[in-house]
């Protein structure tokens, strides 16, 4: 708080809820009319504050909670009556205010915490007692601001932190003190403001960050120095206002806004995902967007941030090994021959198979699931259980007419296979020691399958 002494200068004081103390002010702020002058804001965990030197210059101080810090005024902006004049704001974590210059014209200064920067006013509005005049306000990470020209018009000006950007009053409203005059309020993402016409009317006007548009004044309220007053109030998405009539009669006036609002759908899917647009997408997609009605009937766009999970099932395949191509990924090996049924057990990598048929592994990773095709496995018991000297298999190479001879056993059953596990040739019932059969087929390498008192062998053929 600010305390005036006996000795008139003007002191900060702390209350903790307990105990009233002095911060005093430092050597050469301690002079009559001198000291805290106020403008206290808070960033951080930090109070910046403004005071009067012995020397009448404005000073910028920061406390932070110890010790009293002065931010001098720059060269150029330290003569009397000179310096920091206020209207602080916050926008982010930067400091933004007013300062007179030894020229007398007022420029605008931010304060990142360890740097003052001026922000120069620009050509057309540096003179005495012109250039930036306050009322700031903050939209989002922009700045705007009220500036006067050396043509006494009041301009609407954008600080996006690194271009100052004139946005001119509108045709009506350029005239020697008129056009931008504060009353700054901001819904949803717009400006709103009261600005005086050449008429001398005061109108309330909308900017959305491109365009200034004019809400006119109603009838029996476009008299000189009638309609808009300000004293606006945001109430959800109404705006109430103070406007002056014609017969010099206040009215409560309200305007409804429709605020548009925007989210992002998080979605996580499984090889595709149908969204509230009716498209199906089978890729991660973080652009698509639509438009629905929120609750109070206005625009919602809605942007989709989709990642979609895709599993590999792709499987290698070594002898009678079969084997998942995803790395670190959980596995379930099924029975293609027996309705798809679990193998009990068989969870790893990999999988063996005992006997020969069709077998596929049920793959999940990146919380989807999904299954291989059946791959057959039809060499389990190749070379083990005959005795290859009592075996002919001839003529090999042949031109597809093959003769098969076991001594001292008699043949049960053949099957033939291609190089992909196909099979193309099946004699189920033989029982003799040899026999003779055609494979109509291409040339290239075939595997004959032999069961011969249920044991069974098989041998490549060409």
């Amino acid at each position: 708080m600010r305390y005036q002494g006996d000795d008139f200068n003007s002191d900060l004081f702390q209350y903790d809820g307990t105990t009233l103390t002095e911060i005093t002010s430092p050597v050469g702020f301690t002079g009559f009319g001198k000291g805290y002058q106020g403008d206290p804001i808070l960033v951080g965990t930090d109070l910046y504050m403004r005071y009067k030197g012995d020397d009448d210059n404005y000073d910028l101080f920061k406390y932070d909670g110890t010790t009293l810090s002065e931010i001098a005024s720059p060269a150029g902006f330290a003569g009397y009556g000179k310096g920091y004049h206020g209207t602080p704001i916050l926008v982010g974590t930067v400091l933004y205010m007013k300062f007179l210059g030894d020229d007398d014209n007022y420029d605008l200064f931010k304060y990142d915490g360890t740097t003052l920067t001026e922000i120069s006013s620009p050509v057309g509005f540096m003179g005495v007692f012109y250039g930036y005049k306050g009322t700031p306000i903050a939209v989002g990470s922009n700045l705007y601001l009220r500036y006067q020209g050396i043509d006494d018009n009041y301009d609407l000006f954008k600080y996006d932190g690194t271009l100052l950007t004139e946005i001119s009053s509108p045709i009506g409203y350029s005239g020697s003190f008129f056009g931008y005059m504060e009353a700054p309020v901001v819904i949803g993402t717009d400006l709103y403001m009261r600005y005086q016409g050449d008429d001398a009317n005061f109108d309330l006007f909308q900017y959305d960050g491109t365009t200034l548009t004019e809400i006119s004044s109603p009838a029996g309220f476009t008299g000189s120095s009638r309609g808009y007053q300000g004293d606006a109030i945001v109430v959800g998405s109404d705006l109430y206002m103070r406007y002056l009539g014609d017969n010099t009669n206040s009215d409560l006036f309200v305007l409804s806004v429709c605020i548009s609002t925007s989210g992002i759908d998080t979605q996580t899917a499984c090889d595709s995902f149908t969204w509230i647009d009716g498209n199906t997408y089978t890729a991660s997609n973080n652009t698509a967007t639509h438009m629905l009605t929120n609750a109070a009937g206005c625009d919602s766009t809605v942007t989709l941030n989709l990642t979609i999970n895709s599993v590999d099932v792709t499987t290698s395949t070594s002898g009678v090994t079969i084997t998942a191509n995803a790395i670190a990924a959980s596995y379930q090996w099924l029975d293609c021959d027996s309705s798809m049924s679990i193998i009990t057990g068989e969870t790893n990598q990999s999988f063996t198979a005992l006997s020969n048929g069709n077998y596929a592994v049920q793959v999940t990773e990146n919380g989807c699931t999904d299954t291989s095709a059946c791959i057959n496995i039809f060499s389990v018991g190749i070379f083990d259980s005959f005795n290859i000297s009592q075996l002919q298999i001839f003529p090999n190479p042949n031109d597809g007419l093959v003769t098969i001879i076991l001594e001292n056993t008699a043949i049960t059953s053949i099957q033939v296979f291609n190089a992909y596990g196909k099979l193309v040739f099946e004699e189920g019932i033989i029982n003799e020691n040899k026999y003779q059969f055609e494979i109509n087929e291409a040339s290239g390498l075939y595997i004959i399958s032999i069961t011969s008192n249920g044991t069974k062998a098989a041998f490549k053929v060409f």
